[in-house]
């Protein structure tokens, strides 16, 4: 399997084995929740608190940033839970296994710590089109088309140079530790960045449509082969990884 197209079958195979897409739309379904109710949360108590009052740009400032704060410890476990969810399910497709006997019990911790770092990618893509849309509003909307086009360059650059870390997932989900997977990432990642970048194009489509459907079609359909087509392509590049290590200390 040298190529997305190759990939991409096998996964879906594997993702309708044993009810792993019903599993995975429900745990997308309450990620979703965590997001949105502090979000929810934090509008009603602005309101009750200050009602028509405005608040001082240090309150907004720490207000919001406590507002942040509360969803990335509700989301960025999650995200990581809902990887480890998605490996045990696509474990058993793959090896016919009832239960999965490699898969450990992750700690809130290590969960934090790697939803954390799976967070801080796309948010790093965010927070460059919000900067953009801020410098423009300062000055002229004519400069946003231009800015834009810087934050799509940045952000293309930014997610190259973290795709070190596209692995952490997987190893994490394999119950290594969030260290030690940040380092077989990396090792693994050398030579493969190619396949990388084919995966986030053939599903920027997707993506780019469901936002069309306010996320519904990325639910049920878009996000669980999107995983299960990640773990197939991590199983590759683990495997093309470890090969040459061996072949390397052969030397």
């Amino acid at each position: 399997m040298n190529s997305i197209k190759q990939i991409k079958p096998v996964a879906a195979k594997r993702l309708a084995k044993k009810g792993n897409r019903l599993r995975l739309v429900g745990v997308g379904i309450l990620l979703t929740f965590s997001v949105m109710l502090p979000l929810l949360l934090s509008a009603n108590l602005s309101v009750i608190l200050l009602g028509e009052a405005e608040m001082e740009p240090i309150q907004t400032f720490l207000f919001f940033g406590a507002i942040l704060a509360l969803i990335l410890l509700g989301t960025a476990p999650a995200v990581s839970a809902l990887y480890g969810i998605a490996y045990r399910g696509y474990e058993r497709a793959r090896d016919g296994m009832s239960a999965s006997a490699r898969m450990s019990e992750l700690r809130y911790g290590q969960c934090l710590a790697s939803g954390l770092l799976l967070i801080l990618r796309p948010l790093g893509v965010v927070a460059l089109f919000v900067g953009a849309y801020a410098l423009a509003s300062l000055g002229a909307f004519l400069l946003y088309f231009p800015l834009a086009c810087v934050a799509i360059a940045l952000s293309v650059l930014w997610m190259w140079a973290t795709s070190g870390a596209f692995l952490l997932p997987y190893y994490v989900s394999r119950g290594e530790t969030v260290r030690s997977a940040l380092r077989a990432s990396r090792r693994a990642m050398k030579g493969n960045r190619r396949l990388y970048g084919a995966y986030m194009l053939s599903f920027l489509g997707w993506v780019l449509l469901s936002l069309l459907t306010v996320g519904v079609l990325l639910l049920l359909y878009v996000l669980p082969l999107m995983l299960f087509t990640y773990f197939t392509l991590a199983d590759r590049m683990d495997r093309s990884g470890g090969k040459q290590r061996s072949e390397d200390e052969s030397r």
